[in-house]
């Protein structure tokens, strides 16, 4: 259904507050302004999937993308570059941060609005979903005064979430904890968040190498991205921190691959990483729909046939979808003895793999996904649509 927003008694105002509200009580994360041949629609993300709200005229859909600007301080008559920018409304009697982006097209302006609430990021390591071996090696690691944990996965797989739940796992009152992120997304207390910047020559690296003039206990990096941001980060391990960040790769064994890709020495990364890994978000199925499969009819997971497994149904309180929330899904490697020598040696992918996840120190995604799926949290579809 296309929307106008002529009439007198709807305003521009009026419907950008309403649409804000509706998406957010809905959960989404994300909502975007999508132009297409026939005017714009809007679509909001809810659980890592996108569903339409309306569809706006073009003469409409320019009223609230000029208005949206306003809020986030952007320059309206630019549609030229890309703008970055944010604001703030009140849902539920608290404030809601909204992160702006704006990226011109070949005809028309596409603009994402991502909402930044304190509350719903105030997870706990308890709360993401990690399997208890995972979890307690991970408490293990942020007791240690020095050594690096990493965190490896596609953009939106939750590794900002997993990092902000680590801080939150830190006594910070007695270690001073420094963060370079990109952006600051949450203020937190007890830590000194410094922005990337790349207009004002702020670079994670150059942040890094102040970060080590200033006496820190824990150092959060937002994300390695180049060979000097891995190499001071490794450096920061190395010299008595703790170092915590993120890194874009598919699974652990990759992790390790994009590392060494990035200048960073064989042997450099076997004695600066402590525990590494990786994730995924999954769909969590509704508890109110959700339909367990007889014995018979488990599908294979692998090779073994799962104990239990349960079907995704689709009601009103989880929008037809079958599932509500979302929950991470992970691989963990602790480096060993065994697994720093093979990296040294700079053993095949296969053999890491083998090495990693062939003792009880490694949980593989399919061991991780087993326990899930067999504990009616989601389902076998969902755990290969994300892998």
């Amino acid at each position: 259904m296309s929307i106008s927003l002529k009439s007198p008694s709807v305003t521009v105002s009026g419907f950008l507050d309403q649409t804000l509200e509706k998406c957010y009580r809905q959960g989404a994360s994300d909502l975007h302004f999508e132009p297409y041949d026939k005017g714009y629609r809007l679509r909001c993300r809810v659980n890592g999937s996108l569903y339409s709200l309306a569809q706006l005229t073009t003469d409409s859909a320019v009223g609230v993308l000029s208005r949206i600007k306003l809020l986030a301080k952007l320059d309206p008559a630019n549609n030229r570059t890309p703008q970055d920018g944010r604001f703030s409304f009140v849902s539920e009697e608290h404030s809601v941060d909204v992160r702006v982006s704006s990226l011109p097209l070949v005809e028309g302006e596409s603009i994402t609005l991502r909402f930044l609430d304190p509350l719903r990021i105030r997870y706990t390591l308890d709360s993401l979903g990690m399997p208890l071996p995972v979890l307690d090696h991970v408490r293990r690691t942020l007791e240690t005064d020095y050594g690096m944990l990493v965190v490896c996965g596609p953009t939106g797989s939750g590794k900002t979430t997993t990092l902000y739940a680590c801080l939150e796992a830190l006594e910070r009152k007695s270690r001073k904890v420094l963060t370079a992120e990109d952006p600051v997304e949450y203020r937190l207390d007890h830590t000194i968040q410094v922005p990337v910047s790349p207009v004002a020559g702020l670079s994670y690296s150059l942040i890094l190498r102040a970060f080590l003039r200033q006496d820190p206990d824990v150092i959060l990096v937002g994300e390695i991205r180049d060979g000097e941001t891995a190499a001071t980060t490794f450096q920061a391990a190395l010299t008595g921190h703790l170092v915590l960040s993120s890194l874009h790769a598919a699974d652990c064994v990759q992790g390790i691959i994009r590392l060494q890709g990035l200048g960073v020495s064989s042997s450099l990364v076997a004695s600066g990483l402590t525990h590494l890994m990786s994730q995924r978000l999954v769909r969590k199925l509704c508890p109110a729909c959700r339909q367990e499969i007889k014995q018979a009819e488990v599908p294979s997971f692998s090779s073994d046939s799962l104990r239990s497994a349960w079907n995704a149904v689709g009601c009103v309180q989880c929008f037809a979808s079958g599932y509500r929330d979302r929950i991470g899904l992970f691989e963990s490697v602790v480096f060993t003895p065994e697994l720093r020598e093979a990296i040294v040696a700079q053993c095949t992918n296969e053999e890491l793999r083998r090495i990693c996840f062939g003792s009880a120190s490694g949980l593989a995604f399919r061991d991780s996904a087993r326990m899930l799926i067999e504990a009616g949290v989601t389902t076998s579809e969902e755990v290969h649509r994300c892998l």
